[in-house]
């Protein structure tokens, strides 16, 4: 009796090798424009059935792409359908991971993905005497007589479909004193801060005041006003003469 055999190995082949997220923002939602799942086609093209893993090339660091199924078995000349779900970790990092589709035979294919977290897009606005919001990196109170409080509005604009936490770096109450501290501005929406003055004595008054924006760098307004009294009328303060001193302290005149 004589019995031979034909030993053949698994060759699969993936339909997309390179999968471009292009920008996601963190902890963000998928959406049409920016989707966060992609898929690929994993073909057997052997006449036989096979298992594949799909594993990482490299593991130094937290892994933001996630396929689904990672394992599995694929009929002769059949497909399945693989999905890569990219979940960015860190705004401002950009990160492309190599993944190898493993077969037992020795064969493999190669997967190639590819994104860049960002953070939501916040943004610092302000009335002008128009009425019309416009950019704010100054808020002015100009000359208060001391004892009374004025105020001003500073609008924190979100313009990311993904909630905005933020917090202010200073105490609510002093000589400006802010009404939200801390709080959480809803995604595509804006809130306003209510910003007040109240000088205790006849002087200029300044202060920058930093922002903190949960997966966003910070941001800054500076914040000047003129307290006076019957006594006292201190030189109008402006943004210009806060340029000019942190411009001469940066080189050093």
């Amino acid at each position: 009796m004589k019995i031979s055999g034909i030993g053949k190995y698994a060759y699969f082949a993936a339909s997309e090798t390179d999968l471009e997220f292009g920008e996601l923002i963190v902890g963000g939602g998928s959406s049409l424009k920016h989707p966060t799942d992609k898929e690929f086609i994993l073909r057997n093209r052997s006449l036989v059935r096979a298992s594949f893993q799909i594993v990482p090339v490299e593991t130094d660091h937290e892994p933001v792409f996630f396929f689904s199924p990672l394992r599995g078995v694929i009929p002769p000349e059949a497909s399945v359908p693989i999905t890569v779900k990219y979940t960015p970790l860190s705004p401002g990092t950009f990160t492309c991971d190599t993944f190898r589709i493993q077969t037992p035979g020795g064969h493999h294919a190669t997967v190639s993905c590819r994104g860049k977290a960002i953070g939501p897009r916040v943004s610092l606005w302000k009335k002008n005497l128009a009425s019309n919001l416009i950019k704010a990196n100054s808020l002015n109170f100009k000359d208060v007589q001391v004892g009374i409080m004025s105020t001003r509005v500073l609008v924190l604009k979100n313009e990311s479909n993904v909630a905005a936490r933020f917090n202010f770096m200073a105490a609510p109450c002093g000589v400006f004193g802010i009404d939200k501290v801390a709080g959480v501005v809803p995604p595509l929406l804006d809130m306003s801060i209510t910003l007040t003055f109240c000088p205790e004595n006849a002087g200029n008054f300044y202060r920058r005041l930093f922002i903190l924006v949960q997966n966003h760098s910070t941001i800054y307004v500076d914040i000047l006003g003129t307290g006076y009294d019957n006594e006292i009328r201190p030189s109008p303060f402006q943004q210009a003469h806060v340029d000019a001193y942190r411009l001469r302290c940066q080189h050093h005149w």
